[in-house]
């Protein structure tokens, strides 16, 4: 993903979710009047913002209503397939909804409103999924594109979920990734850059920009390419995915602890990485060749998320990589730390 001509305060919405924490009624208003100020700052009309207002509002009153003060709201802005739209996504550990269906239909409610809620969100989404389990929480998914922008279509056959957000009570991220797609190969770069806050976070978009600059040559030149351009900051580490479906192989080229790996129905194949960090010190550097089939999962996470996971959590969860992506922050962050986790599959 690669998008000229803008700021790196635009450019940084379409990477990371901003995270809001839903408490209280006020903070509903907050995230609404986030939504507006970012979309206007990428050209959006009132039409998209007043529903995105909308969908924020209905999602909000669900979290203080079933989740109690545990719910969050994430937000980040798409340019993909239109080149203005926004993601919403509601995420709580409440008691879960025993039959979505019923939920989804207007007049339903369990908590004495109008039942409007789920099924409004539905309706002003342009892309709606959920997930509910009783006892474990709720996953709300809603994008929203500006219906006057023509859409694109997409060259690639991947569907990929990502989520990136800075650590609790921080505004800089420290983590970061990109993609790129050419000639039917994918490369993915996934960064953290070394602890928190504004300096780890100006480690990431070093090596965010020299992947950029470096995003068709071989993944080793890559690496090194980043390596070099990232001294002078703290350092990160750093790993760099290419899927060749062509050649049913994934190469692999990782340096710090980024984790990374193949998740069938029956196993978990690691990605090996070396230690080391990206921009301090002299690198061994190991490229690492893997079989890809076009039918496991690649999931990839920073160090702000558990490693203690089974494949069994990540393949069974909903089809949807979002949704994944979603599920896995939720029961895996750690919360003290910039936590990024991706999660792709072809077809």
């Amino acid at each position: 993903m690669k998008i000229p001509g803008l700021q790196q305060a635009q450019r940084d919405l379409f990477v990371y979710h901003q995270r809001f924490v839903i408490k209280e009624q006020s903070q509903i208003g907050d995230v609404r009047r986030q939504v507006q100020k970012g979309l206007r700052l990428l050209g959006g009309d009132a039409d998209l913002a007043a529903r995105a207002s909308l969908i924020i509002n209905e999602l909000g009153t669900n979290l203080l209503r079933h989740a109690g003060s545990g719910g969050e709201i994430l937000l980040r802005y798409l340019d993909q397939p239109a080149p203005v739209g926004v993601e919403i996504l509601g995420l709580d550990r409440g008691p879960g909804i025993s039959n979505v269906t019923q939920a989804m239909t207007d007049g339903f409610s369990t908590f004495g409103g109008k039942g409007i809620g789920l099924g409004s969100i539905r309706r002003q989404s342009d892309m709606f999924a959920i997930h509910s389990r009783v006892g474990e929480g709720t996953v709300v998914l809603s994008r929203v594109w500006q219906a006057t922008t023509r859409l694109r279509s997409s060259q690639s056959s991947y569907q990929m979920g990502v989520i990136s957000v800075a650590m609790p009570g921080q505004t800089a991220c420290g983590d970061g990734w990109r993609t790129a797609f050419t000639r039917g190969v994918l490369t993915i770069l996934m960064v953290d850059g070394l602890g928190h806050g504004p300096e780890a976070a100006r480690a990431a978009k070093t090596a965010m920009r020299a992947f950029e600059r470096q995003e068709n040559h071989e993944i080793t030149e890559m690496l090194q390419a980043i390596h070099e351009e990232c001294h002078g900051t703290r350092g990160a580490a750093v790993a760099i995915v290419r899927i060749i479906p062509a050649e049913a192989r994934l190469e692999f080229l990782g340096v710090g602890n980024i984790s990374a790996g193949l998740v069938s129905a029956q196993k978990f194949s690691g990605c090996l990485s070396t230690p080391g960090i990206v921009g301090l010190g002299q690198l061994k550097l190991r490229k690492m060749e893997y079989p890809w089939d076009g039918k496991s999962l690649l999931v990839m996470h920073t160090d702000g998320l558990q490693t203690r996971w089974h494949h069994s959590d990540v393949y069974h969860m909903p089809r949807n990589p979002m949704i994944k992506a979603a599920l896995f922050y939720r029961n895996f962050a750690r919360g003290h730390d910039d936590a990024t986790v991706m999660v792709l599959k072809q077809g």
